[in-house]
């Protein structure tokens, strides 16, 4: 993993264990605990797992953007059938992404 990757994986966890609130409504004692937490986390878990978090990650961003346009859209269709073919078709475009497109997309990812 890059930099990128391990910032994003490691802002994902932060955001996770920042809405524990520990501290109640001590934002900046909030923040710190979530922080060293997520770095807690990211260090003991395997490479595979760090992966799977920034896959999951990548895809439910891919899914968000895709989701404000048209695609997969039937008239007649359901709201969560179509979620459920976006989820399908986005596992399968990441699995056949290159690296400078996952670069990209880490990119706007950090950017957001």
């Amino acid at each position: 993993m890059n930099w990128d990757e391990k910032k994003i994986v490691l802002n994902y966890l932060q955001s996770l264990y920042f809405k524990e609130k520990k501290y109640g409504g001590f934002v900046i004692l909030n923040t710190m605990y979530a922080k060293n937490k997520a770095i807690k986390k990211y260090e003991e878990s395997s490479i595979n797992d760090r992966e799977l978090i920034l896959k999951r990650i990548v895809i439910d961003y891919l899914i968000d953007e895709s989701s404000k346009s048209l695609v997969l859209y039937n008239v007649h269709g359901h709201a969560n059938r179509r979620l459920l073919r976006l989820k399908e078709l986005m596992y399968h475009k990441y699995d056949s992404m290159s690296s400078i497109e996952r670069a990209i997309i880490c990119d706007k990812i950090l950017n957001n």
